[in-house]
């Protein structure tokens, strides 16, 4: 049968009817979930009906590689997928609403392009030089749905005038603008609206913690505008909730309801991990902000894991030190491939692999987390690891302003901000976690930095590695 290999939980929200809120806790299944949910909604649909319609079932997944390890998944289940589309949710607007309706739009009737995100970085780039921004400083270039930027900063004003001002100068429209015009579209046209909602019978939403506002809106128009025959099934994990500075929300069960116009909304969870020794869910639970008890059932879950925090050590001995660590779990046996290194932020990747490299030239390195099934071991950071998982996880620069960053700091967003950084990182590991907080490392005003403080208030008995 279908569903004979999923747990209790599992098959709960796999088969759970009308709209639902799941909370999938670090290494839960998640991916496993919606996959059956797919397989599922299709196992059990009207066939007569669907055949003679274009009744599909839609699934938005955060990346590309996400949709495609969905695909993988269902063709290994023998499911016939020509009636599931998934992909990004800009992917979705661009197939869908944007290019066969963007002409209904005043303003893009001149004709336009979808600009190169090569492009888009150059030209923040350039800008960011022009008007003496620190290139390492972040730019949020989003809009919500009401078309006001997401970025407060105020000395970015002209950085973001400008660089609209040339997107439309070129007829082009990058990614953010896209999701933006096809909410237009849906708003205007409620023919259209319909129309899609009619289409899409089940819409599943991978990662909802980093949906963002306009997201939310295009999910919200299709789903109110055909209440009794289109669901939704938001899939994801407050506590993992780490893109709120780049316009991802973590809205509340109350606020998705209300997103859905009010129409029930089933809230379940996925409380097991089978990925991590519950020694190191134990420790990440430090750092939990939901109340939810996360149990240990897979193949680790009764290992003795090690959990080491460093706080000793001189910053000019971090890579000696990481290349001590990775050479300690290569000795048990882990290949390199289930070993990561996070940095704490992400222009420090190149710096640290290329030193790493040269102490450990038999080694091999990546910052692509696609060639994590190939033998390199992965340096990335914290974002960019987020949804995998390895053996043995080494994160360093666990200073406060390094994680988190200043700016959550100034904005008074610090603790939530720490705790949901730590709980990701800490939750990537299965066996291993060997965490760094280094000495020596100073300000640009001369002050030392400190560990990072929700990690220094955690009572917890480390090893000695």
């Amino acid at each position: 049968m279908l569903l004979d290999e999923l747990s209790e939980e599992q098959k709960k929200a796999v088969t759970q009817s009308g709209n639902v809120l799941l909370t999938a806790c670090p290494g839960s299944g998640k991916t496993r979930v919606i996959v059956y949910k797919l397989a599922y909604v299709l196992a059990n649909a009207e066939i007569g009906v669907w055949e003679q319609s274009r009744k599909m079932v839609l699934a938005l997944t955060f990346t590309v590689r996400a949709a495609e390890e969905m695909g993988k998944r269902l063709s290994a289940m023998d499911i016939d997928t020509s009636r599931i589309w998934a992909g990004t949710i800009h992917a979705f607007c661009l197939k869908w609403i944007f290019e066969p309706y963007h002409q209904q739009l005043s303003e893009l009737k001149a004709g336009f392009k979808i600009a190169d995100e090569d492009f888009c970085k150059d030209l923040v780039t350039r800008l960011k030089e022009k008007y003496r921004i620190n290139p390492a400083e972040s730019i949020n270039l989003k809009f919500d749905r009401f078309g006001q930027p997401l970025e407060k900063g105020s000395k970015f004003t002209d950085i973001l005038s400008e660089y609209h001002k040339t997107l439309k100068q070129k007829n082009l429209i990058d990614f953010d603008l896209l999701l933006f015009y096809s909410y237009r579209i849906l708003l205007q046209s409620k023919e259209l609206t319909l129309k899609l909602a009619g289409i899409f019978e089940l819409i599943c939403v991978d990662e909802y913690q980093d949906t963002q506002d306009l997201q939310y809106g295009i999910i919200s128009l299709l789903v109110k505008a055909n209440p009794s025959k289109t669901s939704v099934f938001f899939v994801g994990d407050v506590d993992q909730a780490i893109y709120k500075s780049l316009g991802g929300i973590a809205k509340t069960h109350s606020e998705i309801r209300g997103e859905l116009g009010g129409m029930p909304l089933k809230a379940l969870n996925l409380s097991a991990n089978y990925r991590s020794s519950q020694r190191i869910i134990d420790f990440y639970m430090n750092f939990q902000q939901q109340n939810i008890k996360i149990k240990g059932l897979g193949k680790y879950a009764k290992e003795k894991a090690l959990v080491s925090l460093n706080r000793d050590i001189h910053h000019a001995d971090i890579v000696p030190e990481i290349v001590r660590l990775i050479k300690l779990s290569l000795s048990k046996g882990i290949p390199e491939n289930e070993i990561c290194v996070l940095v704490p932020q992400w222009w420090l990747v190149t710096s640290i692999s290329k030193q790493l490299m040269k102490l450990l030239p038999e080694c091999h390195f990546s910052s692509s987390i696609a060639r994590k099934t190939a033998s390199s071991i992965i340096v990335n950071t914290c974002m960019g690891v987020k949804g995998e998982e390895f053996e043995t996880v080494i994160a360093y620069g666990l200073l406060r302003g390094y994680v988190p960053h200043w700016s959550a700091i100034i904005s008074g967003d610090e603790r939530e901000t720490s705790q949901r950084l730590l709980y990701v990182i800490a939750s990537r590991a299965k066996l291993n976690l060997h965490l760094i907080a280094e000495r020596g490392r100073v300000t640009n005003n001369g002050k030392p930095y400190e560990i990072n403080l929700e990690l220094d208030e955690v009572g917890f008995t480390y090893d000695l590695v």
